[in-house]
């Protein structure tokens, strides 16, 4: 109300606690509601409250998981409909410009819960490893995520170099169906032939969400090791197959 902007809110009843991988399921379900209502208002951005804490405590977790070049660098301050353009203060920060200037605010209490693995990271892990092997530890996460976004914008302009010059596209009933010529594909190096299979996922099924998967990886042991009949899974409803030396991404619906 004092800065006269509107508030949209809505309650889901789609959780119960205690059930699995709930963290990223609210995830889902925020980013569902954001644009939805942006679509709705007519908003051509989201901006979130993310910062340099949340940042480092990402990047952490993906090593964790083991995560590729994609994940290691962090969330962007611009990602597509997304700006973050709290990312570079940390929460020390934000709580004092709140304090200052006398505005009030709430600490979620489900931030003190250690069931959640981001909690266990941000209470347990990032105190001792900052007090017994980097005391500055957020400033070197921050900085290597930095350099590795710099690699990223590299390989994602050659990839997209790549895409034009070997990928084919075709119109199915079902969408748009990549294919690349087999050998042209398994001659590349690694990287590479990951990216550009990401690439076609992702063309096939703008949804697709491939990142550092085992089915991926599994998928190219698949294509280094038969010459023809490959067909695969790639999670979802994808599927990549290896016919008549070409190598296609399908998407049934």
């Amino acid at each position: 109300k004092a800065l006269d902007v509107f508030a949209h809110i809505e309650r889901t009843d789609a959780l119960r606690a205690g059930s699995s991988n709930l963290e990223e399921r609210a995830r889902d379900i925020r980013y569902t509601f954001l644009r939805e209502t942006a679509a709705s208002i007519g908003a051509r951005v989201i901006a979130t409250g993310h910062n340099q804490d949340d940042q480092v405590e990402t990047i952490l977790l993906r090593l964790l998981r083991g995560s590729g070049l994609t994940g290691l660098i962090g969330m962007q301050a611009h990602q597509a409909d997304l700006v973050r353009p709290l990312l570079e203060l940390t929460r020390a920060d934000i709580r004092h410009y709140a304090h200052a200037h006398k505005i009030p605010h709430r600490i979620d209490a489900s931030n003190q819960d250690l069931r959640f693995v981001r909690n266990r990271v941000r209470r347990l892990l990032l105190p001792l490893l900052t007090k017994y092997f980097n005391p500055n530890l957020r400033e070197t996460l921050t900085r290597s995520a930095s350099l590795l976004a710099e690699d990223k914008s590299c390989l994602d302009d050659f990839t997209s170099t790549l895409y034009a010059r070997l990928v084919k596209e075709r119109r199915t009933t079902t969408g748009i169906e990549p294919s690349i010529d087999a050998a042209e594909l398994t001659e590349l190096p690694k990287a590479l032939q990951r990216r550009l299979i990401r690439s076609m996922s992702k063309v096939a099924d703008p949804q697709a969400r491939l990142g550092h998967s085992v089915a991926l990886e599994q998928a190219l042991v698949a294509l280094a090791s038969h010459s023809k009949g490959v067909q695969f899974p790639l999670g979802g409803s994808l599927t990549l197959s290896r016919a008549k030396g070409t190598v296609r991404i399908s998407f049934a619906k």
